[in-house]
């Protein structure tokens, strides 16, 4: 079995982003190998190409409208390869939902923090977090209706 989890960061020095969601990574994708399942990931920034001999992916960030592109991007990669399952880790490559039924595989989203109570939080209305916070909440809303399966 082959997965494909798609994630924003990981690994990524610059930026101190070597905790939670990558470290959780690599102890999964070390169990799943031991386990005979193979996983490859694509993401937006990483300091490394590969994980226990498993291929990291490495998409370019572009601007403007990113978050269309990096799911248009993915779609364009996602049909070059062979995978049993896509992961999703992060609204960031919501677009690519809408090709959801062309790969025939299960789409798994998984919602790092409660989308539902993360609302609640944005009533500082501070603009930075408050535009983050309704984007966060509106785009894991659309991929959740749509994925499969959901992981919170």
């Amino acid at each position: 079995m082959n997965i494909i989890r798609i994630c924003p960061d990981f690994f990524y020095k610059k930026e101190n982003r070597y905790k939670g969601l990558s470290i959780s990574l690599v102890n999964i994708i070390n169990e799943l190998k031991r386990l005979g399942v193979y996983t490859e990931i694509i993401t937006l920034r990483s300091d490394i190409t590969n994980v226990g001999g498993n291929k990291i992916y490495l998409l370019q960030e572009r601007r403007p409208f990113s978050v269309i592109r990096t799911g248009i991007d993915s779609y364009k990669l996602l049909k070059k390869l062979n995978f049993d399952i896509i992961h999703t880790h992060q609204y960031s490559f919501f677009f690519l939902y809408h090709y959801k039924s062309k790969f025939n595989v299960p789409l798994v989203h998984e919602i790092h923090g409660d989308p539902l109570s993360r609302e609640k939080k944005i009533s500082n209305f501070q603009k930075p977090n408050y535009r983050d916070e309704l984007y966060n909440y509106h785009f894991n809303r659309y991929a959740s209706k749509r994925a499969n399966a959901v992981i919170v």
